[in-house]
């Protein structure tokens, strides 16, 4: 071996030597700092969930060292959570105006100022931030996604539709499934508030997103229902029929009203016969039929409906209520009591409502997005059953 590669050997023996050395004293130096020892104890605080001992121990760290940004970030976070969002921002607002800050301690203390003047009800200056910081490059992710979570809250679904585009733009996923159910709560909020025609193009440029989208059809119907046009309602409704059969029995009610207002009620049973073609357990069809059958008084076929409905959704009240109200009809008074005893035994498991897969939360009416947990298409939406027939289900996300 040369002089030479001797010579590097020994620089490099020495470098790593006092590399290692410089590791040892600054671990040392930390492990020594009382001021970072209760830092680091905040933070693991956090992370098992005890806040108030995380509060304790940032206090104590930024009493012996003035300088830690992340512990007073930290503080202010914690007092908003507990309801004290002005102590919050002036604790903010004074880390904001100190000198020397690094453009990451900055973004993150700009975060939590918009975050403390939510909390406070001070929505617009709070916007004015997030505006600011989604146009600069090393914000814009979270500040696009927390004003898209503000528009969630307030009900606004077509600007959140829009950041929802920008998102995408910048690698988020957006599902076209998803996608249609924003601009179709964009179009009902648009009729909702009296914009009849602009809520009828909202939906249909959901359908142009995916045009099989149950929610944009059934709104869509229900739309033009409100603009007295029945007949276009009506084809809505056929279309959700024929794209989602199981979901028939979210437009059988409004499909059954329209059709007797037109003098067509006779065409149900043909539609309710379509749906059993494609979908032979759906129970709102073949309660749809036992009722068309018990009003045009054949009630041999109405109990063969019922019976066939039981079987496939023993929980069903509905069902068995007819079943009861049809037997004392006939002077069946033995099969209308057996069918009593049926009713109550299920009686105390039917909810009777939608669901959310993911908060639990429910609802009578059918909805594609939860009020309470902010998720999109979260109900089974499927025939309602009762309790005892839903088997567990996982959240979504």
């Amino acid at each position: 071996m040369t002089l030479a590669w001797w010579l590097v050997l020994i620089l490099a023996s020495g470098l790593i030597s006092t590399l290692v050395m410089l590791s040892f004293e600054r671990r040392k130096a930390a492990e020594e700092d009382p001021a970072r020892q209760r830092y680091y104890a905040g933070l693991r605080a956090m992370i098992s969930g005890d806040s108030e001992s995380a509060f304790q121990r940032f206090k104590e760290s930024v009493l012996e060292d003035s300088q830690n940004v992340d512990a007073y970030l930290r503080i202010g976070d914690l007092l908003r959570d507990r309801g004290q969002a002005q102590k919050a921002l002036s604790i903010h607002q004074d880390l904001a105006s100190r000198g020397g800050l690094s453009q990451e301690e900055l973004l993150s203390i700009r975060r939590a100022i918009t975050e403390d003047q939510l909390a406070l009800g001070q929505t617009d200056d709070a916007v004015r931030g997030l505006t600011e910081l989604a146009e600069e490059r090393e914000g814009q992710a979270w500040a696009l996604a927390r004003l898209h979570r503000l528009c969630l809250e307030q009900g606004d679904y077509e600007e959140a539709y829009k950041l929802r585009q920008k998102l995408a733009r910048l690698g988020d996923v957006f599902d076209p499934r998803i996608a249609a159910l924003y601009l179709t709560l964009a179009g009902v909020a648009a009729s909702d508030a009296g914009q009849h025609r602009r809520g009828r193009v909202l939906i249909r440029d959901a359908l142009k997103q995916h045009t099989e989208s149950p929610a944009a059809h059934y709104y869509l119907g229900i739309l033009y229902e409100r603009d007295r046009r029945p007949e276009d309602a009506v084809r809505a409704w056929k279309a959700l029929l024929d794209h989602t059969p199981r979901l028939a029995g979210l437009v059988f009610p409004p499909l059954e009203k329209v059709l007797f207002d037109m003098g067509q009620y006779s065409e149900i049973a043909g539609i309710y016969q379509q749906v059993l073609a494609a979908d032979s357990v759906n129970t709102d069809a073949l309660l749809g039929l036992a009722r068309f059958s018990d009003k045009n008084g054949d009630h041999q076929a109405a109990l063969g409906h019922l019976a066939r409905t039981i079987e496939i959704d023993p929980g069903n009240l509905v069902a068995r209520q007819l079943l009861v109200q049809i037997h004392r009809q006939e002077g069946h008074e033995d099969e209308a009591w057996q069918a009593a005893l049926g009713f109550f035994t299920w009686l105390p498991s039917n909810t009777g409502a939608f669901r959310c897969r993911n908060c639990r939360h429910e609802s009578v009416e059918p909805r594609w997005f939860c009020p309470q947990c902010r998720r999109f298409d979260s109900f089974d939406m499927g025939s309602r059953k009762s309790a005892a027939a839903v088997s567990p289900v996982d959240a979504t996300a």
